[in-house]
């Protein structure tokens, strides 16, 4: 895999870590910070990094499962894929998604169930002779390898529920009005995050401040309910050009995600 390539599989993992959920926002540098008590508007909608970030934590608990679809541009290579995942108090238990990599380079799909992380890999990617490889760092597989290193760990921890810890870290939040996501009534917040602000052991906080990023400006979108319906962003990393837009739904409907069986997946 080209390092272009592995720059958008990269991406997708940190989105995963970061935010679970994401193309245009460029942020807002609109009022309500972080710190203060908790605001609203009239309609009871709330203002302010503290009262949003509650309103969602709160929401994501009772989520049990979601569907995801998402489209990224990465450095120009653009991936688009599809999944579902299955949450217990927030956080994920399982998952099973599937992108499409870059310049014919064919789909990988990524499936995070009892604690581990197994990939399908291209079949240039693969010579195991087996469907899937079990994601290690002592892989012998290179790419497998880059893998474990930026997204085992990440993918292991990625719930929706990240988004709720990186609206409490916002340094502004901007209420922008009401919109419609996927048949969903929805309403648009700009929000950009601190990335300094994050909590210290939250997935993937690591990778972003390595990055040399110290902002992180999105579009949220969130139902009536306080879920996260659409998060849109756009960032430079290293000079390169990230745009995702992610979009949730299903939530709480049945969902099963099972492992690969043994027979189909090596562990070199």
């Amino acid at each position: 895999m080209n390092s272009r390539r592995l720059c958008a599989a990269l991406a997708l993992s940190c989105l995963l870590a970061a935010c679970s959920s994401s193309t245009s926002g460029k942020g807002s540098t609109g009022s309500s910070g972080a710190a203060g008590s908790s605001a609203a508007a009239p309609g009871g909608k709330p203002t302010d990094a503290a009262g949003l970030g509650g309103l969602m934590q709160s929401a994501i608990a009772g989520i049990t499962s979601a569907h995801i679809s998402l489209d990224i541009d990465a450095a120009g290579q653009k991936v688009s894929g599809a999944g579902d995942e299955k949450l217990s108090g927030g956080k994920l238990v399982a998952m099973d998604i599937t992108e499409q990599l870059p310049g014919g380079a064919g789909s990988l799909q990524l499936i995070i169930v009892g604690g581990k992380t197994y990939a399908k890999l291209p079949a240039s990617l693969n010579k195991s002779g087996k469907p899937y490889v079990l994601v290690t760092p002592d892989s012998s597989n290179p790419t497998v390898r880059a893998l474990a290193g930026s997204l085992d760990s990440a993918l292991s921890s990625a719930s929706i529920g990240s988004v709720g810890a990186f609206i409490t870290a916002a340094q502004t939040v901007k209420l922008v009005g009401s919109a419609t996501v996927s048949g969903v009534k929805a309403t648009h917040y700009s929000v950009v995050v601190d990335i300094a602000k994050l909590p210290a052991d939250l997935p993937g906080k690591d990778a972003l401040a390595s990055s040399g990023l110290k902002t992180l400006p999105l579009d949220l979108y969130i139902d009536d309910q306080g879920r996260p319906v659409r998060v849109n962003e756009d960032f430079k990393v290293q000079g390169q050009e990230v745009a995702s837009n992610v979009t949730v739904t299903n939530y709480n409907k049945p969902v099963t995600v099972t492992a690969p069986p043994a027979s189909e997946v090596s562990t070199d």
